[in-house]
């Protein structure tokens, strides 16, 4: 894994569509380089990095392929700076259905 100085020089990037490709990019990676790495589909790379799948089930291998942390890929942030509540959120929002994911965000978005 990425040591403690890396991790703190993440850059600031708004998408995980951007954090991938960029972090692919580093490594000097093709995509289906990276899919290789990850043991992946080259469409999940794909798919990612153009935005048509925003939170990737496999985020996890992607992360650890690119020696990044998962938190900074899918929310911009190290793992560091989320609490161990908003770590377990992270990990368990994968594994929700979609209609419980839309009904979070809606409650989510209500309280802003």
């Amino acid at each position: 894994m990425m040591d403690k100085d890396m991790i703190m020089r993440l850059p600031d990037i708004n998408s995980v569509a951007e954090r991938l490709k960029w972090a692919r990019k580093q490594k000097g990676w093709t995509q289906m380089d990276l899919a290789k790495q990850a043991n992946v589909t080259r469409d999940v790379v794909v798919n990612t990095e153009t935005g048509r799948s925003e939170r990737p089930r496999q985020a996890q291998q992607l992360a650890d392929a690119l020696d990044i942390p998962a938190a900074w890929l899918l929310f911009g942030k190290s793992v560091e700076s989320l609490s161990n509540d908003g770590i377990q959120i992270a990990q368990d929002w994968e594994n929700l259905p979609d209609h419980i994911k839309s009904a979070i965000k809606t409650l989510v978005d209500s309280n802003k």
